[in-house]
């Protein structure tokens, strides 16, 4: 943590996933001792699968994931979750982030 400026340095992954296979990610989350993230439900886009839209039928919806996490953190998430990309589509972004510590 950075005293001067309060915030630390952290990566920031967000991921857009089919709603019906969160349960298996928050598992393996829970595995790679990831204990925080935030889930918007039910969100929209367009990708290189076309147009997604919750549509009530679960398999078609999407979840919003962000999860804010060490460096090391990064390699073992993103390869849990490239299987889940490859079969149902989403997306996965890494970036740089700080956390404001209050």
């Amino acid at each position: 943590m950075n005293n001067e400026t309060g915030v630390r340095p952290v990566k920031r992954i967000e991921m857009v996933l089919q709603q019906d296979v969160f349960g298996q990610i928050a598992e393996k989350l829970d595995a790679l001792g990831i204990s925080g993230y935030t889930m918007v439900e039910d969100v929209r886009g367009r990708g290189e699968r076309g147009l997604r839209s919750g549509i009530s039928l679960g398999v078609f919806q999407y979840h919003y994931l962000l999860i804010a996490c060490e460096a090391e953190q990064v390699g073992p998430i993103t390869e849990m979750v490239r299987p889940y990309l490859k079969r149902f589509g989403g997306m996965c972004m890494v970036s740089d982030a700080e956390w404001v510590i209050h």
